[in-house]
């Protein structure tokens, strides 16, 4: 029983119940996140501060047999995507959010890791700057699974490992059930 009580129905990131805020007030030991936690959790405690250097990180375990390569990582950067057919209003946009200085704060208010590299020196908390190493040493940086896949077969996924934690479903049920949800967008 590695879970909180009632973990199927705790909000992500919202309040001092939800995942990061009982990991800020340090009543779980720790989350499956990304490098925008320490910012989240910033918002959630009464000093402002998260765990601060409290917080740490280790890289997802390997399994014995697995494939891929152990340094790969798993993300989805800052997250910003514009379609072709976007307004030049919307590029020019992103590429304020990418501007030295744009980054450079973000990266300075520990918020999570910059995507421009012009700001990786910016990044002051100890937690972020280890992972950022990482993150930049990495083979490669895989998308989240659940964002490459689409809504349909990554909200599929999504749900299918929500049953796997709650005992009703199996690693092969997500699979199968990820499966026919691609075929259905066939």
């Amino acid at each position: 029983e590695p879970f909180n009580p009632g973990f199927l129905s705790t909000p992500a990131q919202s309040g001092p119940t939800s995942a990061s805020g009982l990991l800020a007030t340090e009543r779980v030991a720790m989350e499956l996140a990304g490098h925008w936690e320490p910012g989240i959790m910033q918002g959630l405690t009464e000093d402002g501060k998260g765990l601060g250097d409290d917080t740490g990180w280790f890289p997802f375990p390997t399994i014995d047999g697995g494939a891929g390569a152990q340094d790969a990582q798993l993300g989805g950067g800052d997250a910003w995507g514009v379609s072709q057919d976007a307004p030049d209003e919307a590029v020019d946009f992103v590429k304020y959010l990418l501007s030295d200085s744009v980054q450079q704060g973000f990266a300075k208010l520990d918020m999570g890791l910059p995507t421009n590299p012009a700001a990786n020196d910016s990044v002051a908390d100890p937690a972020l700057a280890s992972l950022l190493k990482a993150r930049d040493e990495s083979p490669y940086v895989q998308l989240y699974f659940d964002t490459a896949f689409g809504a349909s077969v990554g909200g599929t996924m999504n749900d299918e490992i929500a049953l796997l934690f709650a005992g009703q479903s199996s690693p092969a049920d997500i699979v199968a059930k990820s499966q026919d949800a691609a075929n259905m967008e066939k």
